[in-house]
């Protein structure tokens, strides 16, 4: 399981984030507040909320259930999901809930707040015909 964690201050960050799978993956990802508008870009898209997460609070995204909730630091959760940029949709360019897919690719965001990445991956069994 691959997994991002930062909180740095100054200049914008550079990181990557491996897809092991053969396959888009879906993601989870927790924002630390506080954060103004938070952004992070996994490759050439960008996962954009337009919100304020207060300082002590956190929001999380989640691609493969497509919601968004902030929680503040005395445990209210509530949903966000309008925060979250859409663009064009999937493949956009810049969409929320966009799968990460297969190989490395880069992560850049401002160091202005923390987050957590983690990759979400899932495994089937190969259907059986006798």
């Amino acid at each position: 399981m691959a997994r991002i964690t930062a909180d740095m201050a100054g200049v914008a960050i550079a990181q990557s984030v491996e897809n092991r799978s053969l396959t888009p993956c879906d993601w989870i990802m927790t924002i630390f507040g506080p954060a103004v508008n938070p952004h992070v870009t996994i490759g050439t898209n960008m996962i954009e909320l337009t919100g304020t997460i207060p300082d002590g609070a956190h929001a999380v995204i989640d691609s493969h259930a497509k919601t968004i909730t902030l929680t503040t630091k005395n445990g209210q959760t509530t949903s966000i999901f309008d925060w979250g940029v859409r663009g064009t949709g999937e493949n956009g360019g810049h969409y929320v809930f966009q799968r990460i897919p297969a190989g490395t690719h880069p992560v850049t965001f401002p160091s202005s707040f923390g987050f957590d990445l983690q990759p979400v991956y899932e495994r089937s069994d190969p259907s059986w015909k006798v």
